[in-house]
């Protein structure tokens, strides 16, 4: 009887035992769920304000895109820079003495250190490449790259300068203007390849007709010389090219009446408004107050002013109508 009373006193101490131990490990566990659960709410708690930082990054950076652009001032072209130059300083226009050209390097030198260059090697380049760079703020990079070939010359102008359909092709065009032609380059003694050109590509509608293209034609049938083109060579081109060159004289009928046909025509010019030796131009158009439009091909500036016929028709020493048909 006693045995049975202490096993069942043993009996009830193993269960307490046991509920001690179930009570324990739920206790346990209650803590263990609670740390779980407070570590998953502070990393849903960290990445809903990761979110949160997200989106009002975003709605920041679409605000700050819709807000207006600053104005950016727009760099002037050398053109521009040029015209500033007529109006502001004291230069020579059209000039053909060398101290007055230097005199305008040095003023030129004020916008482009590249005019310093051109100043300090005029003894050594050809005096049409002085000309052309202390007549023409727009030309003095490409002189310079004639002295160094390192520097950029990156000057480029629309060819519908004007309000006729013939494209203008500047002669010092980087494109071929320091290609070779006769006893220089085609920079400075091209202006008759290069008017062939534009009045050729016009009538056969073909860009790939450039003053470089001519120009090799004029050097391999010895239509060029010290003096320029030869005249003879803007029929024999014509010719090759499917057109025709008729000299003419310069009338203002003739002129206004094959313009209105759509010919271009070639004029050769004694020293005047636009050279102290001689030049090749193209008369492209008239405007509306009868006043002549040309492609000079050695200023881009000419070319946008329109000339009166009485001013020009003296300058004229040969004209020649370019037109379609043999």
């Amino acid at each position: 009887m006693i045995r049975n009373n202490h096993d069942r006193f043993l009996e009830e101490k193993r269960r307490r035992a046991v509920k001690r131990r179930i009570v324990f490990s739920v206790f346990l566990l209650v803590i263990l769920f609670s740390i779980i659960k407070v570590k998953n709410d502070r990393q849903e708690h960290a990445a809903e304000q990761k979110q949160a930082e997200i989106a009002q990054e975003k709605k920041t950076s679409v605000q700050q895109d819709s807000k207006p652009e600053e104005p950016v001032e727009k760099e002037k072209t050398d053109e521009e820079v040029f015209e500033e130059i007529k109006k502001t300083e004291n230069i020579y226009q059209n000039t053909f003495k060398r101290n007055e050209l230097l005199h305008n390097l040095e003023v030129y030198a004020k916008y482009n250190p590249n005019a310093k260059l051109v100043m300090k090697n005029a003894d050594d380049i050809h005096p049409s490449l002085l000309k052309l760079a202390g007549n023409n703020y727009t030309a003095v990079n490409f002189v310079a790259k004639t002295i160094d070939s390192t520097i950029k010359n990156d000057y480029s102008y629309p060819e519908n300068a004007n309000n006729s359909n013939v494209p203008l092709y500047l002669q010092w065009d980087k494109r071929w203007g320091y290609e070779k032609y006769g006893y220089g380059i085609i920079g400075f003694t091209g202006c008759g390849p290069t008017s062939c050109a534009m009045a050729m590509s016009y009538l056969k509608n073909d860009p790939s007709i450039t003053p470089a293209k001519i120009a090799e034609e004029s050097d391999r049938n010895g239509y060029s010389s010290s003096e320029g083109t030869s005249w003879g060579f803007y029929p024999y081109i014509a010719r090759k090219y499917g057109l025709k060159a008729v000299q003419m004289d310069a009338n203002y009928n003739v002129i206004k009446e094959n313009i209105k046909k759509g010919n271009p025509i070639l004029i050769s010019v004694r020293p005047g408004d636009f050279t102290q030796t001689g030049h090749v131009m193209v008369i492209s158009g008239i405007d509306s107050n009868g006043n002549i439009i040309i492609n000079d091909p050695n200023s881009f500036t000419n070319s946008q002013k329109s000339w009166k016929y009485d001013r020009l028709q003296p300058q004229i020493k040969a004209m020649w109508v370019f037109s379609n048909g043999v």
